[in-house]
């Protein structure tokens, strides 16, 4: 059981330094005039 957990535990980790790595790019890329697709990425950018 604590084994399972732990690789859940990882998996959440992993996702959640991809989404601030997107985030961050993201957030590079706006600042150098490219507009992200993805409405979730403009609601993030309108939140900053």
């Amino acid at each position: 059981m604590a084994k399972e957990l732990d690789l859940e535990l990882e998996k959440v980790h992993e996702q959640e330094q991809e989404r601030w790595l997107n985030n961050f790019l993201w957030i590079v890329c706006c600042k150098e005039g490219v507009r992200g697709k993805d409405k979730r990425d403009d609601d993030l950018y309108a939140s900053i």
